[in-house]
């Protein structure tokens, strides 16, 4: 669930219907542990970490020093044992303008930030962060120039708006 678990009840929800939720705050983490206390949850509840690395919406903010400022967020999920973070995911922000400047510098931050999560030992098992526009211009990579996410990890992509047929590219390119 992209969107996270924080609105009412949403927490018992998600974890009763073994959905994995996309957490975007540190607020997030008693609310599932909550959750799972109610529901007598015996094995860890999977979420994924999102990241906000450029569009300045969801996801625990990257900026250029990824591991001073997701440190925070590690912390607390370090200190969660019924949490288990198999997936890390951000989303481009102006992949459908042709903003190559902004989709390069976002996806640097995300394999910095993803690199840093997996030294600090969460068992990542997924990475993703192409949306349509991403997929469409063919921006769905694990690498960008020297940087590369850790090879263990599955890339997965987003499809949103796509499945319905329509494109998101303002442009027409690679379509």
């Amino acid at each position: 669930i992209f969107g996270g678990a924080t609105w009412v009840r949403a927490p018992e929800l998600v974890v009763g219907a073994d959905l994995i939720p996309v957490l975007s705050s540190h607020l997030e983490i008693p609310l599932l542990q909550r959750a799972a206390d109610v529901l007598a949850q015996k094995q860890p509840i999977e979420v994924h970490l999102g990241l906000d690395t450029g569009m300045s919406r969801v996801g625990v903010p990257v900026g250029d020093d990824p591991e001073k400022n997701l440190a925070p967020m590690l912390r607390a999920l370090a200190a969660s044992p019924q949490l288990k973070v198999v997936g890390i995911g951000s989303h481009y922000a102006n992949a459908d303008l042709g903003d190559e400047q902004m989709t390069q510098l976002q996806t640097a931050r995300f394999i910095k930030a993803t690199q840093v999560a997996v030294q600090a030992g969460l068992p990542l098992e997924v990475a993703h962060l192409a949306n349509s526009a991403a997929i469409l211009s063919g921006l769905a990579t694990p690498q960008w120039g020297d940087l590369s996410l850790p090879t263990h990890l599955e890339v997965w992509v987003r499809p949103g708006i796509m499945l319905y047929g329509a494109t998101p590219l303002l442009h027409g390119e690679k379509q």
